[in-house]
């Protein structure tokens, strides 16, 4: 097989790979060792903060320490409140790094040898939250490192109702404003951003090109990048046997661009390009 054929091949892997994580929901169903691996990539990079709950459970050799054991809820302070110790900050922290410093104190002042384990029970601290043209907009909780394509996996992929090429708006609480390009995201995998806390994510419903007068179906088209006055004139059903081929015309703005399309037919002239928004009429004859 040629380097091009490869080369090709892989392009179009990574293209469905990236479709099939917007407009798939993950599969709940995985495989034990699958989801174990997972939970455990996801904890390894998680910080907690106030709104998480975590259990904590506290072991002197085979004894389990009860009074210490439980589940504790992260107080706005970035702490939480446990028997003996009292307050005791976790904000910010990774549970390896709580886990460690919380057993390193016990061991310090209260029980000989003590092994502990922590889990975040109930994920409250980073959210995020997506909104628009998708499935099902809502607040989500990361739980650890999260890509633009997974927060768009969460909320079930795009509104497939909704046609033409469509933006990501990312406003986040530091003031950042992010635009990405959706269908070029799904094409090459390219501004997959990570995600942070508090993001809202907002994907905007399709764009589209609006195409009137002597045509069989007149209306808004979706736009996609690189339509041109052709394509949009066949997906409006095509010219009407009224039309007039010579008075054809683009409204931009302010601006009237005539479409020469007998030219364009006859190969003489390119194509012309159109852009999200344009209004293009075609003319009715007058024989």
């Amino acid at each position: 097989m040629k380097p091009q054929q490869l080369m090709s091949i892989s392009t179009a892997m990574t293209h469905w790979i990236l479709l099939f994580c917007i407009s798939v929901p993950a599969i709940s169903h995985a495989k034990d060792t699958t989801s174990a691996s997972a939970e455990a990539s996801i904890t390894s990079s998680y910080r907690l903060g106030s709104g998480d709950t975590i259990e904590i459970v506290v072991w002197a050799g085979q004894q389990k320490e009860e009074s210490l054991s439980g589940e504790y809820f992260v107080l706005s302070s970035g702490t939480i409140e446990m028997p003996l110790l009292g307050t005791y900050p976790v904000s910010g922290k990774t549970l390896e790094d709580a886990t460690a410093d919380l057993q390193q104190i016990l061991a310090i002042k209260y029980i000989r040898n003590p092994h502990v384990t922590m889990r975040v029970q109930d994920y409250g601290s980073q959210m995020i939250h997506v909104l628009g043209a998708v499935e099902k907009p809502g607040t989500f909780a990361m739980k650890g490192e999260m890509s633009l394509a997974e927060a768009l996996a969460n909320a079930q992929g795009t509104d497939a109702r909704m046609k033409g090429d469509k933006q990501v708006k990312i406003s986040r609480v530091n003031g950042e404003k992010i635009v990405v390009d959706l269908e070029r995201m799904l094409r090459d995998g390219t501004a997959n951003i990570p995600l942070q806390a508090g993001d809202v994510i907002y994907v905007t419903e399709g764009q589209y090109v609006v195409v009137n007068g002597m045509v069989e179906k007149p209306g808004n088209i979706p736009w996609k990048k690189g339509i041109t006055v052709t394509e949009a004139i066949s997906a409006a059903g095509g010219a009407s046997a009224s039309a007039n081929i010579r008075e054809i015309f683009i409204l931009r703005g302010d601006e009237r661009i005539p479409v020469y399309l007998k030219k364009i037919s006859q190969g003489r002239l390119p194509d012309v390009v159109l852009e999200q928004g344009d209004k293009l009429f075609v003319e009715e004859s007058v024989f």
